[in-house]
């Protein structure tokens, strides 16, 4: 956005179908401009903003299956680990809860 600021986004994934097998994701990137383009803070993220197409660098992407686990570091390169990740979905709300050998399950928002 501007020196010493940022925005991070946070997003989650069910895969059903897909050649993965069935799978779930949790995904933490910055939102950054489109490669090769200028960025001028807040301005580039407005644009960005109204339609809903937004550039980031993915940092953590965590996977609750081995097989996406090993699919996305060999075949391409990403920051995939294995933890449990389980999603509960109601007609009013949906929940994640992502899981460390750390730490006790950690519930994300219901959005």
């Amino acid at each position: 956005m501007w020196p010493g600021r940022g925005v991070v986004a946070l997003t989650a994934y069910t895969y059903e179908y897909c050649d993965n097998d069935s799978y779930n994701e949790i995904s933490l990137s910055i939102v950054t401009s489109k490669p090769g383009k200028s960025s001028f803070g807040p301005f580039t993220l407005l644009p960005q903003s109204s339609s809903g197409d937004f550039w980031g660098y993915v940092l953590k992407l965590p996977v609750n299956t081995e097989l996406a686990r090993v699919r996305g570091v060999v075949g391409y390169n990403l920051p995939k680990w294995l933890t449990g990740i389980e999603f509960k979905e109601t007609d009013k709300s949906i929940a994640i809860t992502v899981m460390d050998s750390e730490t006790a399950p950690a519930r994300m928002p219901s959005v």
